[in-house]
């Protein structure tokens, strides 16, 4: 059962200052360093050995949570970036960062066709890397066990059949929870899917901010 379409997106961002002038050393490690800020569930050390070791650059990854509370800090260390790149915001969270002035537009060389057409503007303010879909996970081991049908539509999930088996992320914090819940929207219309939503919770649906 699929919600909501979101695609990931990697832009480059202003670097948060310079050495001071006296400090040549400090100066120079700097300029070789490249730090991202990245969503938590990705696989940080490996991939700092893999960039570093391809681009002669010392590449540093840290970790600020889901896409919302990395798009929401991104957002609140503005004026002093943590970071020269993000990875992890979604089509759901982007215009945050580009009304808030975060990013620094980019299109880089070679550009597939493809993700030219999901570019998020003509300044290239956001880059597209990879597109996805938004699905429940299930246990069919687990329902036939049971002699439950496993559930096959958002319907299935406020009905009684199902009643407190099905853990959602927070839209709020999470890109994954607010894809889900944009599929809702695009499924009950913009006037039906908050009562979808009551009925959800009326069917014990738990709400965690995060995977684990």
């Amino acid at each position: 059962m699929a919600g909501g379409i979101a695609g990931a997106i990697l832009i480059g961002m202003s670097l948060a200052g310079c050495a001071a002038a006296d400090n040549q050393g400090a100066d120079d490690a700097a300029a070789n360093t490249v730090t991202i800020v990245v969503h938590d569930s990705f696989p940080n050390d490996a991939f700092a050995a893999a960039a570093s070791a391809a681009t002669g650059y010392d590449v540093q990854v840290i970790t600020a949570g889901d896409g919302g509370e990395l798009t929401s800090q991104l957002v609140l260390t503005g004026a002093a970036p943590i970071a020269d790149a993000f990875f992890g915001v979604d089509n759901i969270f982007a215009s945050r960062l580009v009304d808030a002035g975060i990013t620094d537009p980019h299109i880089p060389a070679q550009l597939p066709a493809r993700a030219q057409a999901g570019l998020f503007d003509e300044q290239g303010s956001l880059v597209p890397v990879t597109l996805g879909a938004t699905c429940i996970n299930i246990d069919p081991a687990w329902f036939a066990e049971q002699g439950i049908a496993v559930p096959s539509s958002y319907e299935d999930l406020a009905n009684e059949t199902y009643r407190g088996l099905t853990v959602l992320l927070d839209p709020s914090t999470s890109t994954t929870g607010a894809s889900f819940l944009v599929g809702t929207v695009a499924h009950f219309g913009a006037n039906g899917f908050a009562d979808y939503w009551s009925q959800l919770m009326a069917n014990e649906v738990r709400i965690e901010q995060g995977w684990t």
